[in-house]
């Protein structure tokens, strides 16, 4: 019972991601956004797959379960806080922070956004 009761709760405390067009809180599947993130760095003509600088990999399969495992961790802090940002521009502070990259910052959310709403 008591085992119920914590699942329960838990399940209230993560806010659901919504449907597509619902409002701030709709996050996208984390495969969905790695892909939109694949397309926004430049596919088969990126010199860096999926835009992975913080660890060296060597194909561009790592590439993409390095980036998976990025956006599905910063999917989890974003249900976490409660925040009303979009997702996209929560998962951007971690994957293209605007203190690195300003200009750079603001074109990966746009550029990510549009691949999501253009599969």
């Amino acid at each position: 019972m008591k085992r119920l009761i914590c699942t329960a709760m838990l399940g209230l405390a993560i806010p659901a991601c919504g449907q597509p067009g619902t409002g701030p809180r709709y996050c996208p599947d984390a495969n969905r956004m790695v892909d939109a993130i694949w397309h926004a760095e430049g596919g088969n003509r990126a010199k860096i797959p999926y835009g992975i600088l913080a660890v060296r990999v060597h194909s561009t399969s790592e590439a993409r379960s390095v980036c998976l495992v990025t956006v599905q961790r910063a999917l989890a802090r974003w249900r976490a806080t409660g925040t009303q940002d979009n997702a996209v521009e929560f998962v951007s502070n971690t994957y293209c922070p605007v203190s690195c990259d300003p200009v750079g910052h603001w074109n990966w959310i746009r550029n990510v956004k549009w691949f999501l709403n253009h599969p």
